[in-house]
């Protein structure tokens, strides 16, 4: 792969190597690498819209693997005088979003899941041996638990209706670093009220920060988790950590996201709550009357019996368990979806 910068694609060239081995070892594939010259395009940051403007090449390959459809302030910025791949961790209507760019492909690249795999499910890596299981047990000490990032206007709108439809008084919320509901002794951000930062390192000598800790004694106190996703109001599917930490631990959630967040988290084959509350708010448009429904299903949360279906619950969690384990099919459709592309380009 082409090195312009440290931020490159690099890894997928690599898990591509071992995908060749495992074709050529269990399909019997000898056929020659596809992907070699996707993997000699220049490829930059989202971000480096000088480097990206004098490159001489007619196709550049921008890495957005772990942004969505947020970075379009970047993209406008671009000359249109290229062909540009961007892998993104975003599922967007090319259609739909006018993003400056007159000639791209966007292919959606699952970074989160494959990062928390790799961290996770790996004995070399510090993440390893974090506990990560969510225990059934009831009764539980909180009703529910959101940790809430940084200040956006929509993230504020849902907050307010949250504290209008529930007492915090049993629960434990954060947004931007302040405490709303109990102070835990278990929490692991000690980021200053307003400051906060998803990437704060817990262990430098790790790279282990906020972001893709799991704190698990926390998860346990509490019945459910509300999650607050990256983006709220675009027409997209770019699902983050946010929600794979409770998919992956099994710990039961309500998610303010994007429209039909849920409806396309259960196309990747993973199992929601439908069946035992009312998840209809993922299919309203607007993001205001969704977030209002969303108050209205965590307030009756307050009274679902939890013991009750704890068996239930535990079975939804181990099929999402096994979806995860079961990532790599996302990373092959990936890889072909990159075949194709240097078929249609004819690199």
């Amino acid at each position: 792969m082409s090195h312009n910068n440290k931020n490159t694609l690099n890894y997928l060239y690599l898990a591509y190597k071992e995908y060749e081995k495992y074709l050529s070892v269990y399909k019997q594939n000898n056929e020659k690498d596809n992907l070699s010259t996707f993997f000699e395009l220049p490829t930059f940051h989202y971000t480096q819209i000088d480097s990206i403007n004098n490159c001489n090449s007619d196709i550049v390959v921008i890495s957005n693997d772990t942004e969505s459809l947020h970075s379009r302030t970047y993209f406008k910025q671009y000359n249109n005088d290229k062909f540009y791949v961007i892998i993104s961790a975003d599922d967007w209507d090319t259609k739909k979003y006018d993003i400056g760019i007159n000639q791209y492909i966007n292919i959606t690249h699952w970074f989160d899941i494959f990062d928390l795999m790799n961290r996770h499910f790996s004995f070399y890596n510090f993440e390893f041996w974090m506990d990560k299981e969510y225990v059934f047990d009831y009764p539980k000490k909180y009703d529910f638990l959101s940790l809430i990032g940084n200040e956006r206007p929509e993230r504020d709108l849902f907050f307010s209706k949250l504290k209008e439809k529930t007492k915090f008084s049993n629960s434990i919320v954060k947004y931007s670093g302040q405490n709303y509901g109990e102070i835990s002794h278990l929490d692991v951000s000690y980021n200053k009220p307003g400051e906060f930062d998803p990437y704060m390192p817990i262990n430098r000598t790790n790279f282990h920060n906020v972001s893709n800790t799991i704190p698990i004694d926390m998860y346990n106190q509490a019945n459910f988790q509300i999650v607050v996703e990256t983006d709220l109001t675009l027409e997209n599917f770019a699902p983050t950590e946010k929600i794979f930490k409770c998919l992956l631990t099994g710990m039961p959630f309500v998610v303010v996201g994007s429209y039909n967040l849920l409806k396309n988290l259960r196309k990747l084959g993973f199992t929601t709550y439908n069946e035992l509350w009312d998840e209809s708010y993922d299919n309203i448009y607007c993001f205001e009357e969704r977030a209002e429904k969303v108050c209205n299903i965590i307030k009756k949360l307050e009274t679902f019996d939890w013991q009750k279906n704890a068996d239930k619950l535990e079975v939804i969690a181990a099929k999402n368990a096994r979806n995860i384990i079961n990532c790599n099919r996302h990373f092959i459709r990936f890889f072909k979806d990159l075949e194709k592309v240097v078929e249609d380009l004819k690199l």
